[in-house]
């Protein structure tokens, strides 16, 4: 009479699939794009900075070419510089708003040179999760930046999911669904 007794009361528990499989692309957290959107409308441009740095470690843990993050903290660095400054200089300030035009250049360089850097490793990363070879698009990545990116991520990470799904059900014929 040592036995223990389930409580009849208790839910059932389901058999839930793990899903982390070791995939590269499962390193990605999903975030809708709507989101991404928004944020960076609200933000005044800082989400994609911050987006794009956060995506980069994430890039940098599953690709063997890693990005530097020299390139990152350059963009961080002027990207605020170049904000702290409008904030405080005047119209007058010949000098400083050269300065201002610099860092303005200097900024979009950098962003969109790791904005194409990061593209080209998410498409590797995206090949080597098990998906079809994917092109990202460049016309949309120079258009929506990392709205398009976002997107292409979160659409892969559900293809993976739903691909793991389907071949657990294949090997696990047994279980109900």
């Amino acid at each position: 009479m040592n036995e223990k007794v389930e409580n009849p009361y208790n839910a059932p528990l389901p058999n839930l699939i793990d899903l982390k499989s070791g995939n590269p692309i499962l390193k990605f957290t999903r975030f809708s794009a709507w989101l991404v959107f928004l944020l960076c409308s609200v933000t005044f441009g800082f989400y994609p900075v911050y987006w794009l740095y956060s995506r980069t470690v994430v890039v940098n843990s599953v690709h063997k070419r890693k990005i530097s993050m020299n390139w990152t903290y350059a963009l961080v660095s002027t990207f605020i510089t170049h904000f702290a400054l409008q904030l405080v200089i005047s119209e007058n300030d010949g000098f400083l708003n050269i300065i201002l035009i610099l860092l303005s250049l200097a900024s979009v360089i950098i962003y969109f040179g790791l904005l194409f850097t990061l593209k080209s490793r998410l498409e590797d990363v995206i090949s080597n999760s098990g998906g079809k070879r994917s092109h990202l698009n460049g016309i949309a990545t120079l258009l929506f930046n990392v709205i398009y990116l976002q997107f292409k991520i979160n659409q892969c990470i559900e293809e993976q999911k739903i691909s793991e799904v389907l071949a657990y059900r294949v090997s696990n014929p047994d279980e109900p669904p």
